[in-house]
């Protein structure tokens, strides 16, 4: 029992002082027709959840200022959220859609070219 309470001292103070990298704040990003809408500004390692509250399938993609792709989601579909953990350096990044859909009339919809993009800054 003992040792029992001082583990969970020990958690608590842990948590308290942010050891437990399970405990660091979420980031949220939320897809929608045609935009991104998160924080501007993301700790390194935290993990990321990213719902589409849009009526079409998007995707997150993240990319560096030189255009490298660093993180690419799944399609995520309309209603549906997914999950991520991320290990970025600090610097300056893009948050996109990258699909590109085509409409009953043969159109073609790019989602970045509609909007769909966000700059992002990795603090230390």
């Amino acid at each position: 029992m003992r040792s029992m309470i001082l583990g969970l001292a020990a958690a608590v103070m842990l948590s308290a002082c942010g050891g437990s990298p399970d405990l660091l704040p979420e980031h949220e990003v939320d897809l929608f027709e045609f935009g991104i809408q998160s924080k501007a500004e993301w700790t390194p390692t935290a993990p990321v959840t990213v719902s589409n509250s849009g009526e079409f399938s998007h995707t997150l993609v993240i990319t560096r200022e030189d255009g490298g792709v660093v993180f690419a989601s799944d399609v995520i579909g309309p209603g549906e959220t997914a999950t991520a953990r991320l290990d970025l350096e600090p610097g300056e990044y893009e948050l996109s859609c990258r699909l590109v859909a085509q409409t009953e009339g043969g159109d073609l919809i790019d989602h970045f070219e509609k909007g769909m993009h966000a700059d992002l800054t990795i603090i230390e």
